[in-house]
């Protein structure tokens, strides 16, 4: 594999495994099939959440059920649907996340697909968490503010010490650019566009990313 100022920039962004480090509570929002719509209600009511994840005894993602879901079903049919199963009210084809997404993609699909919830599992299809787009997006903001400020403390220091190259250069290519004397950044930029910057001490976090994972 060969490593790019795109994979570098793009190794730098926060992924959903840290955003649910910080909210250890996200897994226990969780029915199975025979659970009732009622105890989805009072899931959503307490915790204050747009929706339920249903799984079954292995943690496998087998439906959702949001609180729309609920509203319509009681508008169409009435208030015995509080006693149904959620089995018969879940949507059953769920989009699921890995827990390595990065937020910015997540909240891309979030939008894209006008999701208000997005389960995320691990590398064995596990439930690890329901994430809903308000964190993703406060998580988003958070990265482009501290991106920007170090970007612009970077600028301000560094003047004539940083290059411009396009997302495609290779490790190699930028790797040079460091050797050459006063080198400190090199902003990666597209079509105009500032993607991000890469400093020494990143460039050389990523490699070892990247080695690690070979060795591995």
């Amino acid at each position: 594999m060969t490593l790019t100022a795109h994979d570098i920039i793009e190794g730098k962004r926060p992924r959903l495994r840290d955003l649910i480090e910080v909210d250890l509570s996200l897994p226990q929002a969780t029915l199975t099939k025979d659970s009732t719509v009622r105890d989805a209600m009072r899931i959503i009511s307490n915790e204050n959440r747009g929706g339920v994840v249903v799984v079954d005894d292995a943690r496998a993602v087998v439906g959702i059920l949001s609180e729309r879901d609920i509203v319509r079903n009681i508008f169409s049919t009435g208030a015995d649907v509080l006693n149904w199963m959620v089995d018969r009210v879940m949507t059953r084809v769920v989009y699921t996340v890995d827990e390595d997404t990065n937020c910015q993609t997540t909240l891309t699909e979030m939008i894209d697909k006008r999701f208000r919830n997005l389960p995320v599992c691990n590398a064995d299809g596990k439930l690890v968490a329901c994430v809903e787009i308000l964190q993703v997006t406060h998580a988003k903001l958070a990265e482009l503010t501290e991106s920007n400020r170090k970007l612009m403390d970077l600028l301000a220091l560094l003047k004539n010490t940083q290059i411009t190259v396009g997302p495609n250069v290779c490790s190699a290519t930028i790797k040079a650019m460091f050797q050459t004397d006063g080198v400190e950044c090199v902003i990666v930029r597209e079509n105009g566009k500032t993607l991000g910057f890469i400093t020494k001490d990143e460039f050389l976090r990523a490699l070892q990313r990247v080695s690690g994972a070979h060795a591995s």
